[in-house]
């Protein structure tokens, strides 16, 4: 069981503390459990409650209403209130089962959340602000590790599923985009949203994935050139700074385009026109567009 300050509800639901403190005294929705010492704090079931209320009340709902509800009742509406832009609903019925371990309710959120958005906002707008949330918990300490796994994984299987899915596009000339991250950057969602969109434009990719020691893209380099190498960078447990990161890769394929994306490259200074920064997916995408 996990435990959460009112602060963390607050970053998760987007209600700020002392609106939660006035409902406590307005309507009589007591969302919290008490220390002896008499300071909040919010376990599993509480938090999922905020989260169904925070959703309802971001949709117009009045709290007076809210409060009148049974928790079954609330649990209903909730869930049942979703329209083509309720991308907010589904981040909260993730974390919900993340917390839970509920592997077929999560799978069935996911697929759930397709039927509503495409690839790019499925991405944009629900597995990156989810993963967010879920990062946030786990910097504080509030999930555990396996919680953590356990959601990203569900959603790299989504995405892989995603990618096998997409029809083959022919081209007389396509080009070679080697994927990767250097080794001790473990992300493996982002690549895989990159290889997705590459691969629905017909571009042949050569995805070697996260933590890629650098020998290893030597050795490919040795044997094959592509067209483009991408690579993407959120966290630095590389030991080396980005900037030594991208003279090796111009030293390892000289000539040839070198993509950048992520924050770890955010405050890089670009010197050499063969490295190119991009932010968001869109401007990804328009690089290798026909």
């Amino acid at each position: 069981m996990n435990n959460f300050s009112i602060k963390d509800i607050e970053r998760l639901s987007g209600i700020k503390a002392h609106t939660l403190r006035i409902w406590e005294q307005r309507h009589g929705l007591y969302l919290c459990k008490r220390k002896e010492s008499k300071h909040r704090f919010y376990d599993n079931d509480d938090l999922k409650e905020v989260l169904r209320i925070a959703y309802l009340y971001h949709r117009g709902f009045k709290v007076s209403k809210i409060a009148g509800l049974s928790k079954r009742e609330l649990n209903e509406l909730a869930t049942s209130n979703i329209e083509s832009d309720s991308h907010e609903v589904f981040i909260n019925q993730m974390i919900e089962s993340s917390l839970d371990f509920d592997q077929s309710r999560f799978e069935n959120i996911l697929q759930n959340a397709q039927r509503h958005l495409d690839f790019e906002n499925m991405v944009t707008k629900v597995y990156y602000p989810f993963l967010r949330k879920m990062g946030l918990l786990w910097v504080t300490q509030h999930i555990a590790p396996a919680q953590e796994h356990f959601c990203s994984y569900l959603i790299q299987q989504k995405i892989i599923l995603d990618i096998s899915q997409l029809p083959v596009v022919r081209s007389a000339n396509p080009l070679r985009v080697l994927v990767f991250s250097p080794e001790g950057e473990t992300h493996e969602i982002p690549l895989l949203v990159m290889k997705y969109l590459l691969k629905k434009q017909g571009v042949n990719v050569i995805y070697f994935g996260a933590n890629t020691p650098i020998s290893q893209i030597e050795y490919y380099s040795r044997n094959k050139q592509p067209d483009c190498i991408v690579t993407h960078l959120i966290t630095n447990f590389t030991n080396k700074e980005p900037e030594q990161l991208i003279d090796v890769l111009l030293e390892i394929f000289p000539g040839q385009q070198i993509v950048l994306s992520g924050p770890g490259f955010a405050n890089v200074k670009l010197a050499d026109p063969c490295v190119k920064l991009v932010h968001g997916l869109e401007s990804f995408s328009s690089l290798f567009a026909n």
